[in-house]
């Protein structure tokens, strides 16, 4: 009898924990038209990027459960992370930590993105492909080399066909993994048309490579989202010289499953109408909006792909942590906006996350410390309120490019420079020079060059009429983890 009544609480148990358990990975995310979608639904999502997941130096099983707990419970659906390392280029890539993540992924109802490279240098940049032939060398030559081209497919070939331990299957055959990024923001800077030819041939290999290993789950780019040099749209880039990148928006999406994005307030660059300074929050926020709301439009119009926000944040370096908020309150907005439209801005990753009571250096100023137990904030996402302000939504007939919208606009106040002009201070240039290897002086004479006559878009700001003061004022008071939480109920 007293076998029975445990065997038979041990079942209720079983139950209930069945009961709770978040929904776990079963179907692959897939593409349809301008959405993504899961079993036939329309798939949105929040997430982060945790690029440290499978680094043994950094990282443990404890860590990975806590930051995965802490991601589900503020409903985060998909996490982003690096898979590579320096040993990758030689074929020595230690999977221990991302076998566990991914298992503990399924287990949390997450999904991940797991980048295969990277153009800088931190986890071993494309030199380390090119081996012994590196020295005096540079990106496009990584591009172009036959061996470093064999390298890399090979690694992208074992990621995708690797067994994991864990769940008993193959990476290319668990659901889990929602997507591949072939490699994270491929660059090729002051490239000229031979060049940038053979940075395009790499990604079609690269693509085509993954497609073929894992052809069930996503596969992108990595992309920035800066328009290159014969886009239409070039002159509403963050600034003269992303046209110089190597990175085409929409070249770049017409290869993938989707269009990607990663948006930084230091890639929108001085301009000679302001000495040079670097823009502030105040025109900052209206831009940023803009451009998401042009990128989703160019997307899922004329590209007829879903878009991915796959980075973003606002450094607390520059910046404090209610304009960090006010920050991402836009492109969260943005985001339930798209849901709410059945647009193509399918999800957003804050760069980066970490688990609650981290005491990680944040040196950088991107760090976002997840709090799974907070509540959701009411700062009206996906309503009128101070995210549109009169301009219209995302994909409202106000579009930023739109003359009748730009009219429109004037008769709004201009927007001020900034109180806090941000000058070309040493610590700014440090983050964003480029060293030899990634082209610095040949993207540097390309931006000068493009330079003359470029001024801040003001116009694409404006479109949006939103105020940077108004929208931290509405957001800039709530945490993160809170609004996250706000935006995934709305999804």
């Amino acid at each position: 009898m007293a076998r029975a009544l445990v065997l038979a609480v041990a079942v209720l148990v079983a139950a209930a924990s069945l009961a709770v358990a978040p929904a776990r990975a079963a179907s692959f995310v897939s593409v349809s038209g301008h959405q993504l979608t899961l079993d036939g639904q329309p798939f949105y999502f929040t997430g982060g990027n945790a690029h440290w997941l499978a680094d043994t130096g950094s990282s443990d099983r404890g860590k990975i459960d806590a930051l995965f707990g802490a991601a589900q419970s503020i409903g985060m659906r998909v996490v982003r992370a690096w898979a590579f390392s320096p040993a990758a280029a030689s074929g020595g890539y230690d999977f221990s930590l991302l076998d566990y993540a991914v298992e503990s992924a399924w287990r949390h109802g997450l999904r991940l993105v797991l980048a295969l490279g990277n153009t800088w240098k931190a986890y071993g940049g494309p030199e380390l492909f090119l081996g012994d032939a590196a020295a005096g060398k540079t990106i496009s030559d990584f591009y172009e080399s036959e061996d470093a081209r064999r390298r890399y497919r090979a690694h992208v070939e074992r990621v995708t066909s690797h067994v994991n331990p864990l769940t008993g299957r193959a990476y290319k055959d668990d659901p889990t993994i929602m997507a591949y990024d072939v490699i994270n923001e491929p660059r090729c800077p002051g490239c000229d048309g031979g060049q940038l030819a053979a940075r395009d041939s790499w990604l079609d290999e690269m693509i085509a490579a993954a497609r073929a290993s894992a052809p069930n789950q996503l596969i992108l780019t990595g992309s920035e989202g800066f328009f290159g040099p014969g886009s239409p749209y070039v002159s509403k880039n963050p600034g003269a010289g992303a046209a110089c990148e190597g990175d085409d928006f929409e070249e770049d999406a017409k290869k993938a499953s989707a269009a990607t994005a990663h948006l930084y307030w230091r890639t929108v660059e001085g301009t000679p109408d302001r000495a040079w300074a670097k823009v502030g929050f105040d025109d900052y926020v209206p831009f940023l909006a803009a451009r998401i709301d042009l990128l989703e439009q160019v997307a899922g119009g004329s590209l007829a792909r879903p878009f991915i926000i796959e980075e973003f944040g606002l450094t607390e370096r520059f910046f404090d942590k209610s304009q960090a908020a006010a920050a991402a309150a836009v492109v969260l907005d943005r985001l339930v906006r798209s849901k709410q439209s059945g647009g193509a801005l399918a999800g957003a990753l804050i760069w980066g996350l970490l688990p609650p009571g981290s005491g990680a250096s944040n040196a950088a100023g991107y760090n976002v410390v997840l709090d799974g137990g907070a509540a959701p904030s009411n700062v009206g996402l996906g309503s009128a309120g101070v995210f549109v302000g009169g301009g219209g939504g995302a994909n409202g007939a106000s579009s930023s490019h739109n003359a009748s919208s730009t009219t429109g606009a004037r008769r709004r106040r201009h927007l001020r420079l900034s109180r806090r002009r941000l000058s070309e201070g040493e610590d700014i240039r440090a983050e964003d020079t480029l060293d030899a290897f990634r082209r610095g002086p040949q993207r540097k004479q390309c931006a000068d060059a493009r330079a003359s006559g470029w001024t801040f878009p003001y116009d694409f700001g404006r479109a949006t009429g939103v105020s940077a003061e108004a929208v931290k004022a509405a957001a800039g008071g709530a945490s993160m983890s809170s609004l996250f939480k706000e935006a995934a109920s709305k999804l």
